[in-house]
């Protein structure tokens, strides 16, 4: 009796106890709630695929060229992928087939293996495929990206012939003349305006040049002071007369004009004439017939020297 009662009283614990909705929806459903939802996805299914007709795919683009598609064959496309960062909104979407894909890119790998060959003595252009002319780098030229197309409404697209297509391309070429006929030519010479703007002459800077002179000026001031007394008249007005001495400036324009040379010119010989005459002024009459006899002498010598040289030449030992 008290075994039976100690379980009723357990019983009547457990039943007060209510348990919580988590629990309770944690249950495994029944099989006929199963089948209802399944039903129901199932319908929901039907419905969006007789809803998705061939109005939805117009705008969508295809990633290759109608080239690429032969007439009444089947192929599977999917939308491409793309990264994260590359989404735009203003990008459509695209529509690409997988084995298109691979193709693709084992094209690009055997011409990028062609780019880089070893040394082939038959590597010359009327021996390669259809005789096409090499470009001189072929590792920097730039990839041509396949255009694709567009699909219309109802699905339609419409196919670009070959003779609108040459019609295309001259237009485009008409297009590229007409531009390159406005743009301004490059000329071999400059034009004036050219050379004004590019070789601008350096600005002359009056007081380095004014400083320089004084300066000059003083050392040979000092130079001629510093000539000893016993020396002659002649030394001391030939050293006060010559020309003063430059100091060069390694900080200095070097480029000087032809005016400024034949200037410097023009002085060195106006110094050089001053001198001479002076000295000749100076001279005594001893000093000229001196002078006459040497060279009458070096005339002499002169004249025995060339007959002992005709007559080695023409009477010969």
């Amino acid at each position: 009796m008290l075994e039976c009662s100690s379980n009723e009283e357990t019983n009547a614990s457990r039943e007060k106890l209510d348990l919580p909705p988590l629990v309770q929806d944690s249950k495994q459903p029944d099989q006929e709630t199963l089948v209802k939802r399944r039903a129901r996805e199932q319908d929901e299914m039907d419905q969006t695929f007789q809803e998705y007709d061939a109005s939805a795919l117009t705008g969508l683009k295809v990633a290759h060229e109608l080239t690429e598609f032969s007439e009444g064959s089947e192929m599977i496309l999917t939308l491409k992928d793309r990264g994260i960062l590359d989404e735009d909104d203003e990008q459509t979407d695209e529509l690409s087939n997988i084995q298109l894909e691979e193709r693709e890119r084992l094209r690009k790998n055997l011409d990028a293996k062609k780019k880089k060959p070893g040394y082939n003595p038959y590597d010359d252009e009327e021996f390669t495929l259809g005789g096409a002319k090499k470009s001189i780098l072929p590792q920097y030229e730039e990839e041509a990206k396949a255009q694709g197309f567009a699909i219309g409404k109802n699905g339609a697209v419409q196919v670009v012939s070959e003779e609108e297509k040459k019609k295309q391309i001259a237009e485009k070429l008409k297009e590229q003349t007409l531009d390159y006929e406005k743009m301004q030519e490059i000329k071999d010479y400059y034009t004036q305006d050219e050379v004004n703007l590019s070789f601008k002459k350096p600005k002359k800077k009056k007081k380095k040049k004014d400083k320089l002179r004084k300066r000059t000026a003083d050392k040979d001031d000092i130079a001629v002071d510093s000539t000893p007394k016993g020396e002659s008249d002649t030394t001391t007005t030939t050293t006060a007369e010559l020309a003063p001495r430059k100091t060069i400036d390694l900080n200095a324009n070097f480029v000087d004009d032809d005016d400024e040379l034949q200037q410097a010119l023009s002085r060195t010989r106006r110094a050089a004439n001053k001198q001479k005459s002076k000295l000749a002024k100076k001279m005594t009459f001893e000093d000229i017939a001196h002078s006459i006899a040497e060279q009458r002498e070096s005339a002499t010598l002169m004249r025995m020297m060339t007959a002992m040289q005709c007559k080695d030449w023409f009477f010969p030992k």
